[in-house]
């Protein structure tokens, strides 16, 4: 079952990355959409939560990072040798 985020009208479904309006630090994976108001939602600490639809927003490739804890990558341009440009 898909439904539709009330903000900006976006699809929302199992498994997509969002996060709440009042604290876009706290980041959720949803892991059931109960009814066309609520998402059941698993925080960072694997903790399960009902979310209002109203209150959260798709979250983004970033936001899906820090959920995972994966640390932002930094490359200088001297790290990458001329192979790396054309592959």
């Amino acid at each position: 079952m898909n439904i539709m985020e009330n903000t900006n009208e976006q699809e929302i479904k199992i498994g997509d990355y969002v996060k709440l309006k009042s604290d876009p630090d706290q980041i959720f994976i949803i892991a059931e959409i109960v009814d066309e108001y609520t998402i059941s939602a698993i925080d960072k600490n694997k903790n399960r939560y009902p979310l209002n639809i109203s209150d959260i927003e798709i979250g983004d490739y970033a936001d899906m990072l820090k959920y995972e804890k994966y640390p932002p990558l930094f490359l200088r341009p001297q790290d990458l040798s001329d192979s790396d440009m054309y592959t």
